[in-house]
């Protein structure tokens, strides 16, 4: 998988720039594998594991780190309402 990443990451190199087709699209070939990993195999430290490698693969062909703190923020936020709104709700 991470050599499919690597070949993604090389051929669409000129899109790494933008958000959508170069930061979101490649997180959501991302999707799928981590969840059979996660939810049919319960092997969440090989998920963590190639979730770190592309990242750092992404970073290195050329996305830019505002995308990667954007979505950072953005999941931090959201993983805070929820904690605000179980707690308060129970």
């Amino acid at each position: 998988m991470i050599v499919f990443y690597a070949a993604y990451l090389s051929l669409h190199k000129d899109k790494l720039r933008e958000f959508r087709r170069g930061f979101v699209k490649p997180l959501v070939f991302l999707i799928p594998p981590i969840a059979i990993l996660v939810g049919i195999q319960n092997h969440l430290s090989a998920s963590i594991l190639i979730i770190g490698v592309t990242g750092v693969m992404m970073l290195m062909a050329g996305s830019k780190l505002s995308h990667f703190l954007t979505a950072g923020i953005a999941a931090a936020r959201s993983r805070a309402w929820d904690f605000i709104y179980i707690s308060y709700t129970f």
